[in-house]
């Protein structure tokens, strides 16, 4: 990986954890992981129930979509968390993904849904909102 994108992923990273601060009056303290790379692990530190995955790219794919969902599922399955994906391509809005473990199983991208990071900041502030089998 190039300096750029890891800069981009580094911004991206830093301006996801801003956002949840904003949206959740600072309920929810998110830290970046700078061991990630290193040790593998978490984006973030500071949720317990969820391994929460950040990407900042320029355009974004179904494709692209599809091996970073694998991407968080496999990182949360060795953490024993539940997986979620937060993208954003330039010029739009952040979006968030999860599984709910509905019908298809956690690694299945079909069985997720994506949401405004709005919605995913209430989810985090009051978690009977949405029951999440873990």
């Amino acid at each position: 990986m190039g300096k750029f994108s890891r800069d981009k992923g580094a911004t991206g990273e830093r301006e996801f954890i801003q956002l949840v601060d904003k949206l959740t009056h600072g309920q929810i303290q998110l830290k970046r992981n700078l061991d990630q790379c290193r040790e593998g692990g978490d984006d973030f530190l500071g949720h317990d129930q969820f391994s929460i995955e950040v990407k900042r790219w320029r355009r974004f794919k179904d494709r692209d979509i599809t091996d970073c969902w694998t991407q968080a599922a496999n990182n949360a399955g060795r953490l024993n968390k539940l997986p979620v994906l937060a993208w954003r391509p330039d010029y739009q809005c952040w979006r968030v993904m999860i599984h709910p473990q509905l019908h298809f199983p956690l690694n299945d991208v079909r069985g997720c849904f994506s949401m405004d990071i709005e919605l995913f900041c209430h989810l985090l502030t009051h978690p009977d909102f949405m029951k999440v089998k873990p």
